[in-house]
């Protein structure tokens, strides 16, 4: 529980910064800490269409940096579902419109990898807590 304080409060301090340059280790641990909070609040198609859908495409490779592989597989596997290859994830309006307009059968399929990434098959905390610790000379 101690470090699940930590954790909050390190994100507390990511996000006070307001839009200041982050470190790489920080910048990674925002990129988890908002994927966990927003699919966990609405799933995939919440983090997608959210304002942190936009850093969608470098989630995978923070959940890597960590250790937290088979999270990292499931969020590619939503993020080929929605993107055709086309989207621009920049754009937080054809990002958006794109996601209320998938197909029911890609919703679906969206569904099934929020109950798989509920499962927590990473320990997320713990990965996010072992990084912060490698990693505190830049938090």
């Amino acid at each position: 529980m101690e470090d699940e304080g930590r954790l909050f409060s390190i994100a507390e301090g990511i996000e006070a910064t307001n839009g200041a340059v982050l470190s790489p280790a920080q910048n990674i641990f925002k990129l988890i800490w908002e994927l966990e909070a927003q699919v966990n609040n609405g799933g995939f198609h919440q983090y997608f269409y959210n304002i942190s859908g936009s850093s969608a495409p470098k989630v995978e490779e923070a959940l890597r940096a960590i250790g937290a592989n088979k999270c990292a597989e499931i969020t590619s596997k939503a993020l080929k579902l929605v993107d055709g290859g086309n989207l621009d994830w920049g754009d937080d309006n054809l990002r958006r419109s794109h996601i209320l307009s998938i197909a029911p059968n890609i919703e679906e399929a969206l569904c099934e990898l929020d109950q798989q990434f509920y499962g927590y098959p990473d320990p997320l905390s713990d990965l996010l807590g072992q990084f912060v610790l490698d990693h505190s000379n830049e938090f």
